[in-house]
């Protein structure tokens, strides 16, 4: 499963990004930051780590890359 995460420089949206990279079931995750992720996270191959700054919008070049998620953990 393909999922999108948001929140992820945060404590608990940290500890969710290295659970799914841990987790068979999802095959990828697409990470919406604010800033960096760190390096160990960013390195992994089940994440394409996205920066974007204004969560209120989100552009149709945004979507289109995070197309063929299945889920969103907010």
């Amino acid at each position: 499963m393909k999922v999108i995460i948001t929140g992820a420089t945060g404590l608990l949206g940290a500890a969710l990004v290295r659970h799914c990279i841990k987790d068979s079931r999802i095959s990828h995750a697409f990470v919406l930051a604010r800033k960096p992720l760190p390096e160990d996270v960013n390195n992994s191959p089940k994440i394409t780590a996205i920066t974007h700054a204004d969560f209120s919008s989100y552009p149709p070049e945004l979507l289109a890359q995070l197309a063929g998620a299945e889920g969103c953990l907010w």
